[in-house]
């Protein structure tokens, strides 16, 4: 992630809870799924990359 604009950026905490979110929740998750059976490991994967493509989708369509 990007540092916050000079003057007036996030608060530090609510920056750390989006590192956390973007660094640390998929570490945690990719140590989880090793004690899972390798089809919800899949299904992690798979609906990640689907709600990422709709998001995309989402704010291309809202940017025209």
């Amino acid at each position: 992630p990007a540092p916050p604009p000079a003057g007036g950026g996030e608060p530090s905490f609510q920056r750390a809870i989006q590192v956390q979110t973007v660094y640390v929740f998929p570490i945690i998750i990719a140590v989880l799924s090793l004690q899972f059976p390798a089809a919800l490991s899949l299904y992690w994967v798979v609906l990640n990359v689907v709600g990422i493509l709709q998001q995309e989708l989402i704010r291309s369509k809202s940017d025209t």
